[in-house]
């Protein structure tokens, strides 16, 4: 799956640990952004959405907000179907 997987994190989020883990298990590369540290990381989180929680997750630009399994599979299956209607057109 060579699609984009971006996490909007802070440190200490125990929600951002659980979703971490979730892709780790899963052998889903991810780029892991950290709103706090990183000013340029924040604005584009701030562009994502209105609600101020974490972790803010990009299955291929489909944002996904919080950490919900059932989400991250179903924003993962999503993006998996995507790339494989690229691979075939």
């Amino acid at each position: 799956m060579s699609s984009k997987v971006i996490m909007y994190v802070i440190p200490i989020c125990p929600y951002c640990r659980q979703a971490k883990n979730f892709l780790r298990q899963r052998g889903i590369p991810f780029e892991e952004r950290n709103i706090l540290f990183h000013r340029k990381y924040r604005q584009e989180f701030e562009h994502l959405t209105t609600v101020m929680t974490v972790p803010v997750t990009t299955f291929d630009g489909q944002v996904v907000i919080g950490y919900d399994k059932t989400k991250f599979e179903r924003a993962l299956k999503n993006m998996a179907e995507q790339q494989q209607t690229k691979e075939t057109i």
